[in-house]
């Protein structure tokens, strides 16, 4: 699944690190000054521009808690309900690695029922 961040600052740069910028297809940023550049080699671009394009993306409110409500009421206004915030990015991907890990227990009581 292609992701779009929304916030090209600081939550943008972490939300980079943990999707890996090969996962994102652009950044929504409502900074006039950020648009038309490019964060970690991805397209900086304003919303209000793009939004017609959306498709299958999943959005990432990267911004501060403090922030977030006035991004996603931004996009709610617009029609888009398809998000998620910065904590619950981090919550997945700590659950998908957590799941991802080998089951080292179930393996040790593998190894001690075939050893009695």
């Amino acid at each position: 699944m292609d992701y779009i961040l929304f916030g090209a600052g600081e939550y943008g740069r972490r939300s980079i690190t943990l999707l890996g910028k090969e996962n994102i297809k652009m950044i929504f940023d409502n900074n006039p000054k950020k648009w038309d550049s490019f964060l970690e080699e991805i397209p900086v671009r304003n919303f209000y521009d793009e939004k017609d394009l959306l498709s299958d993306e999943r959005i990432v409110v990267a911004v501060s808690p403090e922030k977030a409500e006035d991004i996603i009421k931004q996009l709610e206004d617009n029609g888009v309900t398809d998000y998620m915030d910065y904590e619950e990015l981090v919550r997945q991907v700590t659950k998908e690695k957590i799941m991802s890990r080998p089951d080292y227990i179930g393996i040790y009581r593998k190894a001690i029922s075939w050893k009695e």
